[in-house]
């Protein structure tokens, strides 16, 4: 299972496939605690962890290629067993759960379901128990108290764990924020209502509208998720709760985005700076805190603000993470508005591309081009370090290829025979008005060739060359050896993760994987000529078959051939007429 498209680090990537999934209550979470290994995956294995392990006291841990990463835990009061891992919390479903084997499902974002199967290990591996972090012990101290200097309102500050956070809301005039109910009585108390682009600009200078890695710092500081609500909740006479950091909490209610006023009294709403409509509550009559309960909010609501200022987190991310190496360490804390330096190192056969930011941060990259240089951070953020394969470098040289040249743009292209058909031994790079490089990047371009969407991909081959059927793949698929070995055999020796050594190229096809537009280095799809089958629907007439066409995929899990979208961004093999 894999939900690799968050993007957290190189070996956050690996280790946060698992953290999705659904308990069915407290003999679910008796069966949880303990190690499980990895068995088999619907998806990429180089995307899943080796093992991971459950601990009492909600807290875990999962290990990729010997390196462990920690996460955190619930069942919540519906059943569900919320995971939080470097600032990010998803849910999935468990399928099947023993004392022996554990199955997980999650529906992935342009991947599908993707289900993978556990087992108890017959030994435990050491290893991971013995990386177990501490906790930290839970600590705060009240901070001084800070004048805002746009409209003189003074706030209490609480310095809780390494961050300052204001210890009442905001209650600065903006457009888009409102009193709760109309009354300016009620804003002297519980402050102002912000809507989520009003809030990511309300905080004073040296302030930031908290983000997930925040209030999970938080969270841990304050001693864990199950408990938070009541101990950052403001005594009685004010609410429900014991008030243990100064953070004085209050159940301000929010304005919905039809003007309505709501929950005054009942719960406290305050918005995240990650991702628009996300926000974090704590509700009345409940210990814990909770992110986005209910799904993600209309950006037009409004909920109350909490600013925080103290050291962010800079995580670095490898795109084709067998690509090279980067520093400084990902995770990292860093004062706000200092230069960090960074640096990517290539490894052989590779080049460095571009850093680009991977999350909604500010940061500054000095430049994105060069492989060392600096960034300096506003908020937490999350930037990435593109390495590509260098043009050329995957072939087979035990193959003698022969070369085309398209006249079109003089670009040179190898060839090679495999049982009487003639494939070009290299994704097409002929620019269209509607093909795409990576990020935009031609660089990119030089070594993965561009995607195409179907109807564009049908013009795109040169004269005398044209898209491959649907019966040409399959051709292909068990002339190099059926579909349990077509994969070895047709992919590139170089340039996939986790290969294990048994890739051949024997044909001299050097698949590499180029993926779909927005997920290069995951795979290879290759369009076909062949439209979809027709399915007409029974209730309006439609042909879904219309919108659909059949392409090749080549992945760590097999090869196969299948409809897909026309409106895909995929490679383009031309085979010679």
């Amino acid at each position: 299972m894999s939900i690799f498209a968050l993007k957290v680090n190189a070996l956050a990537m690996a280790f946060f496939s698992i953290l999705v999934l659904v308990g069915c209550g407290g003999d679910s979470t008796k069966a949880l605690i303990g190690q499980w290994e990895t068995v088999r995956s619907t998806v990429d294995r180089n995307l899943v962890e080796d093992r991971i392990e459950f601990f009492n006291d909600g807290t875990g841990l999962v290990e990729k290629e010997g390196e462990t990463v920690s996460f955190t835990w619930k069942l919540s009061a519906n059943g569900r067993l919320v995971l939080t891992f470097m600032g990010i919390t998803q849910m999935g479903t468990i399928v099947e759960i023993s004392r022996s084997t554990l199955i997980i499902e999650v529906d992935i974002p342009r991947i599908g379901i993707a289900r993978t199967t556990y087992s108890k290990p017959k030994k435990r591996i050491k290893s991971v128990q013995q990386t177990k972090k501490t906790k930290p012990k839970p600590h705060s101290s009240q901070g001084k108290p800070f004048t805002d200097s746009r409209d003189k309102k003074k706030y209490r500050t609480v310095k809780i764990g390494e961050l300052t956070w204001m210890a009442e809301n905001l209650n600065f005039v903006t457009d888009n924020s409102w009193c709760y109910g109309n009354d300016d009585a009620n804003c002297a108390i519980h402050g102002r209502l912000y809507t989520w682009d009003a809030a990511m600009k309300a905080c004073p200078v040296g302030w930031r509208l908290p983000d997930d890695t925040d209030w999970n710092d938080l969270i841990e500081a304050t001693g864990g998720e199950n408990t938070i609500g009541e101990r950052l909740k403001a005594k009685p006479q004010q609410w429900d709760g014991t008030d243990n950091f100064g953070f004085s909490a209050l159940p301000s209610g929010y304005r919905s985005n039809d003007g309505r006023f709501t929950s005054l009294g009942k719960g406290g709403h305050w918005w995240n700076a990650r991702t628009n409509g996300s926000h974090w509550g704590i509700y009345s009559n409940s210990a814990d805190m909770r992110k986005d309960c209910g799904g993600l909010s209309n950006e037009r609501d409004a909920y109350s603000v909490r600013c925080v200022q103290g050291p962010v987190t800079l995580n670095i991310t490898i795109h084709h993470r067998i690509g090279g190496t980067v520093i400084p360490d990902s995770g990292k804390k860093h004062a706000i508005g200092k230069s960090i330096k960074i640096s990517a190192t290539p490894n052989s056969n590779y080049a460095f591309v571009m850093w680009r930011r991977a999350d909604t941060s500010k940061a500054k990259i000095a430049d994105v081009n060069s492989a060392t240089t600096t960034v300096t951070l506003s908020s937490n953020t999350m930037i990435q370090a593109e390495f590509i394969m260098k043009p050329g470098s995957q072939f087979n040289s035990d193959i003698t290829y022969s070369f085309f040249t398209d006249p079109r743009d003089n670009k040179s292209y190898r060839t090679v025979n495999v049982d009487g058909m003639i494939w070009m031994a290299e994704n097409l790079n002929f620019a269209t008005s509607n093909s795409k490089c990576e990020y935009g990047n031609e660089t990119i371009c030089a070594t993965y060739g561009r995607t195409y969407k179907w109807d564009d991909a049908g013009n795109a081959c040169p004269a005398g060359w044209r898209l491959p059927t649907r019966q040409e793949f399959r051709r292909l698929i068990q002339t190099v050896g059926g579909e349990h070995i077509a994969e070895k055999n047709l992919k590139a020796r170089i340039g996939w993760e986790n290969s294990n050594g048994d890739i051949t190229d024997k044909y001299g096809i050097s698949a590499l994987p180029s993926g779909q537009y927005g997920q290069y280095a995951r795979g290879s799809y290759w369009w076909s000529s062949t439209p979809g089958e027709r399915h007409i629907n029974f209730f309006d007439g439609s042909d879904r078959g219309r919108t659909q066409a059949y392409h090749m995929n080549i992945t760590t899990t097999g090869v196969s051939v299948s409809e897909i979208s026309r409106n895909s961004d995929l490679s383009v093999r031309c085979v010679q007429e």
